[in-house]
């Protein structure tokens, strides 16, 4: 049996160094700021023995403007057990909300160990695949390292 353990994880498209500063049109409300001084913090999960678990790392996002985005992330979520969804996430500090930008999905028949690369979609997600369009005409891709561990 299957047992996922699954995190939201923060991407950072860019160093401390390299940050974006602010000007007055792109101020960051209160709510906004904690956020972005919490954006590393994680919670540990105790693991039982005797279960498989799926350890993702995302190694790289291809975004061609990725220095624009204000507090990136990217929410993980099994669907339907069938199914990964990886959703890229950003803050839109005009309209002081969060918003979706792209989104990826890893199918159960793609999970091996090792390196996987996953197509980006333009939003809104459809998990069905019945109505979905590439995010760009280039390659733009989303780069993850998969790891399969039996305890």
């Amino acid at each position: 049996m299957w047992m996922l353990v699954l995190f939201v994880l923060q991407l950072f498209l860019r160093s401390a160094e390299k940050m974006v500063e602010l000007d007055g049109d792109h101020e960051l409300d209160e709510q906004a700021a904690a956020e972005l001084v919490n954006a590393t913090s994680q919670v540990a999960v105790m693991r039982s023995p005797g279960a498989t678990y799926l350890d993702i790392r995302i190694n790289k996002i291809g975004l061609k403007d990725a220095s624009v985005y204000v507090n990136p992330s990217i929410a993980v979520s099994v669907l339907n057990g069938a199914a990964i969804a990886f959703e890229f996430f950003h803050y839109k500090a005009k309209k002081r909300k969060k918003s979706c930008r792209c989104w990826a999905l890893l199918e159960m028949d793609e999970v091996k160990d090792g390196p996987v690369v996953l197509e980006l979609y333009q939003k809104p997600m459809d998990p069905t695949r019945k109505r979905i369009h590439l995010f760009t005409e280039k390659e733009l891709y989303l780069q993850l390292e998969l790891r399969l561990q039996t305890l």
